[in-house]
């Protein structure tokens, strides 16, 4: 069946990721007083950023030249009412929280590397992928900085976040790089082993941070001994484990 043209995103799983990473920041709290407006303005223009993006890879032609043919027209016009507002709203965050500018150079890193990358190549690799998470993940920092969490506290709600999404990134690597070897649970052993590993070292120095870790320990499990053939049973498994640890990083924030 022929795709139909579309401007709506098609990486799922990085739809899914800014939408968790914004859900978990907005549930953290609790704000400081004055801190709410910011980090809502904040939270908005990443939104609308986020969904500028498939505009822009349209009218630059990585989405094909008929693609960008048919929607040319659209995709002006959508990047203009989504980029415009976008561009606004980090602009009031900033002239309310001026000190937020660093923060945003931590997010911007992955996510300059990302489209550098992007441009050159024109397709998603296992690199691609993993720098579209850390660039998801590390949006968490300048709005948790935008809520009032002091700089500390920011890195590590960043750090456990970005194990997060790293660790489901990989997860579908492994798992799609097992299927048709000899023995495919041992491609697979990684999953749950470095989650694991991950949960015990933290463990060993901040037990209070492994509880986020325990979706990812239980998931990776699940995808060792039972391991789902559909791939969009796979996606939905990661982004339930996913949403799962960004909830418990949330509330043990």
């Amino acid at each position: 069946m022929e795709r139909i043209p579309s401007l709506r995103p098609r990486e799922h799983g990085a739809t899914a990721q800014v939408l968790v990473c914004l859900g978990a920041c907005l549930l953290a709290g609790p704000f400081q007083t004055g801190a709410l407006l910011p980090a809502g303005l904040l939270a908005l223009a990443v939104l609308l950023a986020f969904l500028s993006a498939e505009p822009l890879l349209v009218l630059a032609g990585f989405r094909g030249e008929a693609t960008r043919q048919a929607l040319a027209t659209a995709a002006r016009r959508r990047l203009i009412v989504l980029g415009l507002p976008a561009a606004a709203s980090l602009g009031a965050a900033l002239v309310l929280r001026p000190d937020l500018a660093p923060a945003l150079l931590l997010p911007a890193l992955p996510a300059g590397l990302l489209a550098l990358r992007f441009a050159r190549q024109g397709v998603y690799g296992a690199t691609s992928e993993s720098l579209a998470a850390l660039a998801m993940a590390t949006l968490a920092f300048p709005l948790r900085r935008a809520a009032g969490m002091d700089v500390a506290s920011a890195g590590v709600f960043t750090g456990l976040l970005a194990l997060l999404y790293l660790h489901a990134t990989v997860s579908v690597r492994l798992l799609l790089r097992s299927r048709g070897v000899q023995r495919p649970w041992l491609g697979r052993l990684p999953i749950p082993g470095l989650a694991l590993l991950a949960a015990g070292l933290i463990g060993l120095f901040h037990p209070e941070h492994v509880w986020p870790l325990l979706p990812a320990c239980v998931g990776g499990g699940v995808l060792l001994v039972a391991p789902p053939t559909r791939l969009k049973t796979l996606g939905w498994l990661l982004a339930a484990q996913t949403t799962a640890g960004a909830l418990l990083l949330a509330a043990f924030s």
